[in-house]
């Protein structure tokens, strides 16, 4: 696939992920650049269902935009970023809120476990990453801010096998 394709099906996810609800108004997808896996692409900070290839950011993996152009970011993207710097085989990341699974991070003692045949790919068991635990500063994901960087770090470490 080359990157145009890429772009267009990234434009498509962000609004497939939305119309069946996967993704609410805060969530987002990246895709790793095809050409150069240490870049990756990321819509600016816009709702999925309205996503245009003019909305569409190329980063590095420190979460530095190549080119901006004025277009809001998310603040989110160092999750992006640190996935793709701990994990080369991964492709594409889907940030989003699932209600449906928010108790169980929650929770004391409860884990959430795969169930199904179709989930064993995920392993025995599912990692919970608390920003709590790994960061003084929960709510800063300020890219020059070095909690951040620990936290994108913390969190890569959490979802890597």
């Amino acid at each position: 696939m080359n990157t145009a394709d890429v772009l267009r099906d990234l434009v498509i996810a962000n609004r497939i992920l939305a119309h069946e609800g996967v993704v609410d108004a805060y969530g987002h997808i990246s895709v790793r650049h095809p050409e150069r896996s240490d870049r990756f692409f990321l819509s600016g900070s816009r709702s999925p269902e309205l996503v245009t290839l003019d909305d569409i950011i190329e980063y590095d993996l420190d979460c530095n935009p190549i080119e901006l152009r004025g277009r809001a970011q998310y603040t989110e993207r160092p999750i992006h970023g640190g996935i793709y710097r701990k994990r080369p085989d991964v492709i594409s990341v889907v940030h989003n809120h699932a209600y449906e699974v928010i108790p169980f991070t929650v929770t004391q003692g409860v884990k959430l476990r795969p169930l199904l045949h179709l989930a064993a790919g995920i392993g025995p068991e599912i990692p919970v990453w608390d920003i709590r635990q790994r960061s003084a500063i929960p709510t800063c994901w300020s890219q020059r801010s070095r909690k951040a960087r620990i936290s994108r770090t913390s969190l890569a470490r959490t979802v890597s096998y």
